[in-house]
């Protein structure tokens, strides 16, 4: 019951927000002397219909715009009418009921307030959902159980229905759950503290994990590994300065050791990129990139310099990246290829490459 008051708070505020222009108008329309009544009956009937609104709301999914529209016909729209009712009463507004004969005027100014109460929420919703989606698929691809876990119930909520890599996610998420169990269990078992802090981290622990790692920058023993699980749960937590220093020290670790380990260069330039190019410090981000390239020359690493070239303006490499791309694996970045080209296009200066250091 009331499922959807739990989760995604921006939802219910657009959607009251799409709903109170209708409401207000028909509370123009509502004798002064019904105020009262007219805004228990109205909260009520809300009330009541949200705590059955699973009946069409487990339908909804990435795709279904109807689910939405009947969520705003039967809970916000009496919700915000009650609430503009409210208003009025407490203004001590004394207006009388004279209900217009409708003119084109008339109907077309209903029509648009209808449209603007049923559409926009379901648009909004349908595309908050899709956001959700890739971010589920970007914590997937990093191993982030916890994280994972946490946002597909969360969006389970709201969207039932919803797919995931063509599959209901209400089905994907039970082995996850499972597996998350698992990780759990097995962390008393865990005595080294970079196995340990990982494991944490995948389970989204990340301040724990920070604990169990001890890092002291001033310590050289840090091997490389420990520098690189930091840098990525700082990351991760969107601190990009700590996230670069200990990025940093990993690729001094491994010239140090004089690693072959390209696996751990490659995730060391990668996070120096990422983080330099958060912090502006494009010219950084740009030499730390083409070392990743270096090792790892792969549609995936060109296809990252095309999106950083693309965010810096350097429209010509970001063209040149995308093509190399899409030449080394058309079946997975021919399909995002298509957008990245849109904003490319977009740009009225292109050949300008805008750098801060």
């Amino acid at each position: 019951m009331f499922s959807f008051l739990d989760t995604f708070p921006d939802l219910r505020v657009i959607a009251l927000l799409a709903a109170a222009p209708l409401a207000w108008r028909i509370g123009q329309t509502i004798p002064a002397r019904l105020g009262r009544i007219s805004v228990v009956l109205s909260a009520g009937l809300s009330l009541f219909l949200a705590s059955i609104s699973d009946l069409w709301m487990s339908s909804q999914s990435g795709e279904t715009l109807w689910p939405s529209v009947l969520q705003q016909s039967l809970v916000y729209l009496p919700l915000a009418l009650s609430a503009s009712l409210l208003v009025r009463m407490i203004r001590a507004s004394r207006e009388k009921s004279n209900t217009p004969q409708p003119s084109s005027q008339t109907v077309w100014l209903w029509s648009s307030l209808i449209l603007l109460a049923l559409i926009p929420a379901g648009v909004y919703r349908l595309a908050r959902i899709s956001q959700t989606t890739d971010r589920l698929q970007e914590l997937q691809s990093q191993s982030r159980i916890g994280e994972f876990v946490a946002l597909s119930q969360e969006l389970i909520t709201i969207a039932p229905a919803v797919s995931f890599q063509d599959q209901p996610l209400a089905e994907v998420l039970p082995p996850t759950e499972l597996q998350l169990q698992s990780m759990t269990a097995a962390l008393s078992q865990v005595q080294d503290r970079y196995q340990k802090g990982r494991l944490l981290a995948m389970l989204g622990r990340r301040d724990e994990a920070l604990d169990v790692l001890d890092l002291d920058p001033s310590r050289e023993e840090n091997p490389a590994e420990v520098c690189l699980l930091a840098g990525t749960i700082y990351e991760h937590n969107a601190d990009w300065s700590k996230s670069r220093v200990w990025y940093e020290r990993a690729r001094q670790q491994l010239k140090q050791s004089n690693s072959t380990k390209s696996s751990l260069w490659a995730t060391a330039y990668r996070g120096l990129g990422f983080s330099h190019r958060k912090q502006g410090h494009n010219r950084a981000a740009e030499a730390a990139y083409l070392k990743l390239l270096e090792l790892e020359p792969t549609a995936e690493t060109h296809f990252l310099l095309a999106q950083f070239y693309e965010n810096a303006q350097a429209g010509e490499k970001s063209a040149f990246h995308l093509q190399q791309a899409v030449a080394l694996n058309a079946e997975k970045f021919r399909p995002l290829a298509a957008d990245l080209k849109a904003k490319l296009q977009s740009h009225q200066f292109s050949c300008f490459q805008i750098w801060r250091d």
